[in-house]
């Protein structure tokens, strides 16, 4: 419902400021709408062009509706290409996560955040589900080992996590927590607002030159947690909470290092001007 009265409320703007109007019969949009509404998105709201499409993405959903129930013939829109632009993800490297474990801070907010982006680099879970995780999400799984079960909160699929010994740790440290009993919940989280404000306060005494937000814990672990390390796609997919590979694949792209590991191994195995008898044996 927030995704679609956001966009009532961009096309409402568009239409006033445009069209000069409150409103307009969907016969008189034609494809000029969808490029009209990109620039006015774009250069008079300021959004970047990923958001903008999102919001055009939108609406050719509501034209394809319209269509559905024969309130217009065509969709008028419909051949209008909604491209998207893979952006930089800022990743912490596993240097600047030891740095940020190792350091010790004398402010409790500082170290609780600290603590809590650890955690959601460590299982790949988003602010929102860390900030919902209750005792009753930590089981003992099916191999014995302690796993968080959840929903997601933005898509409702399914994030089954095995702990690693770190964020195991972190949870111990606070299962005591004044905050944490009375609230039933695993970590003290504030605000993503207030959180996301530590969070640069933590970058600048751990020395990280990033731009550090609670987007970039889940990035982390999806590709210097995880991928880097040899975990299948198909597994970082599933802890993710993925509906599509696809979507896990933006994050394989980005793994530089893992590939300059893997082709490292291929070369000290793989060379052409070995005879074929001898490299099949150094292979074997």
């Amino acid at each position: 419902m927030k995704k679609w009265r956001s966009t009532k409320d961009k096309l409402s703007t568009f239409i006033a400021s445009v069209f000069k109007a409150k409103d307009i019969p969907l016969g008189k949009i034609d494809y000029a709408f969808a490029e009209d509404f990109f620039d006015y998105l774009t250069l008079t709201d300021g959004l970047r062009d990923n958001s903008a499409m999102k919001y055009i993405k939108n609406t050719k959903q509501l034209m394809k509706l319209a269509v559905r129930r024969k309130w217009i013939n065509a969709n008028p829109i419909e051949d209008f290409v909604c491209s998207y632009i893979n952006p930089e993800r800022d990743i912490l490297t596993v240097d600047e996560l030891r740095t940020m474990y190792s350091k010790e801070f004398s402010i409790p907010r500082l170290e609780e955040a600290r603590d809590a982006y650890l955690f959601m680099a460590l299982t790949g879970f988003a602010y929102k589900d860390v900030l919902l995780l209750t005792r009753d999400h930590l089981v003992k799984f099916f191999d014995g080992e302690d796993w968080i079960v959840k929903n997601r909160e933005k898509t409702w699929c399914r994030e089954n996590v095995p702990l690693l010994p770190v964020a195991k740790q972190i949870l111990k440290k606070y299962e005591n927590h004044p905050y944490c009993i009375a609230n039933n919940v695993l970590l003290p989280i504030k605000s993503n607002q207030r959180f996301n404000g530590y969070l640069k306060e933590i970058a600048d005494i751990c020395g990280i030159d990033k731009n550090l937000t609670t987007h970039t814990a889940r990035h982390t672990f999806a590709t210097t947690v995880t991928l880097a390390n040899g975990v299948p796609l198909e597994t970082v997919s599933a802890m993710l909470g993925h509906k599509s590979i696809r979507t896990t694949q933006i994050y394989a792209k980005i793994v530089a290092s893992k590939v300059s590991q893997d082709m490292k191994s291929l070369k000290a195995s793989f060379d052409l001007s070995i005879p074929n008898s001898l490299l099949l044996s150094a292979v074997a």
